[in-house]
């Protein structure tokens, strides 16, 4: 599911896309995972928690995909949109960084 549709580093260059495929604020591989694990986005994932109540459960996080099922099965529709819109936008934030450098 979430495996292949976001564009990180990792995945542009999986598809032959001319791209870093490392964090531009951590240096760690920019895999889907990252979008949870990074201190950016947990960052991120802490000021979003403030507003929107919402339980990430990264304790618990071995796989993206078992994750996001997991996830989907108990967070409410408003929860659901928060994550995609904090994803999306975090991601864009990354890009822009990258362009900058």
């Amino acid at each position: 599911m979430a495996r292949h549709c976001f564009p990180t580093g990792f995945q542009l260059q999986y598809c032959e896309i001319p791209a870093e495929d490392r964090c531009v604020f951590c240096v760690c591989s920019e895999k889907v995972d990252h979008i949870l694990l990074c201190p950016f986005a947990r960052t991120v994932w802490d000021v979003v928690k403030e507003h929107v109540q919402i339980k990430l459960s990264r304790g618990s996080f071995l796989d993206m995909k078992q994750w996001s099922f997991e996830f989907l099965d108990r967070v409410s529709p408003i929860q659901t949109n928060t994550m995609v819109v904090t994803v999306l936008a975090s991601m864009g934030r990354k890009k822009r960084c990258q362009k900058q450098k």
